[in-house]
């Protein structure tokens, strides 16, 4: 089936970490969005609202009426059922990808607190005292992001402050109001990946670094492109 596939990036880092994959499903006669969530100026509307919105004004662009599949890495995840409920046009099906998932009613924060406290409590130190995440350098991300993406990766990190961690996430009592699938890439996300498992959701995974969409984009697009297949039929 042709389906729009809307590859959203994470609200910490920019629509770089999507380019590889968008360009190789696009060789496959798949259309994809790759929306860039807009930065936050003013904090009378909540953050994850201003995110959701730059993405759903994005997508009036689509005049066909193909399916629509909302694709998150890692911190877009729990942005996918907002998404749905702003968006102009019906969503067909949630691909995560080495994503959280949606934690309707619990701050970013409070979500990471649920499976790794220590973790969290370290970020919190750090927020409260006033610094930003992600403080990324290049030598941080040498082992994971080849060398010719990763300075466009570094040049739009957004680092956020802890405003935007300690944030209320919407809660969708019907969530999950569409089929959904996961990715998992890295470690990290091992949680979020065994809850999916435990859901039956349709489910690849790589052993490899948090943007392995940057690394194997073909063998990304493939899993992408199978998933998809099995959601859309």
């Amino acid at each position: 089936m042709e389906v729009n596939v809307v590859l959203v990036h994470s609200p910490i880092v920019g629509p770089n970490t999507w380019a590889p994959v968008s360009r190789e499903l696009r060789k496959r006669n798949i259309r994809t969005i790759v929306p860039t969530l807009p930065n936050i100026n003013e904090m009378r509307t909540s953050i994850w609202t201003q995110h959701v919105q730059g993405v759903a004004k994005r997508l009036e662009a689509i005049s066909n009426n193909q399916p629509i599949v909302l694709v998150g890495h890692s911190g877009a995840g729990p942005l996918l059922p907002a998404i749905n409920a702003y968006s102009p046009h019906p969503i067909a099906a949630y691909i995560f990808v080495d994503a959280s998932l949606p934690h309707g009613g619990k701050s970013r924060l409070e979500e990471m607190e649920a499976s790794s406290s220590s973790l969290a409590s370290s970020l919190r130190d750090h927020l409260e005292a006033g610094r930003l995440f992600p403080e990324w350098t290049d030598k941080d991300l040498s082992e994971i992001i080849p060398d010719g993406f990763r300075q466009g990766i570094l040049a739009e990190i957004r680092p956020m402050g802890l405003s935007f961690f300690e944030e209320s996430m919407p809660y969708y009592p019907n969530w999950p109001d569409v089929p959904c699938g996961y990715i998992k890439f890295s470690q990290a996300y091992t949680d979020p990946a065994e809850k999916a498992q435990s859901y039956g959701w349709r489910y690849d995974e790589f052993d490899a670094g948090h943007f392995h969409m940057l690394v194997e984009p073909k063998a990304v697009s493939d899993s992408l492109s199978n998933l998809i297949g099995l959601l859309c039929p």
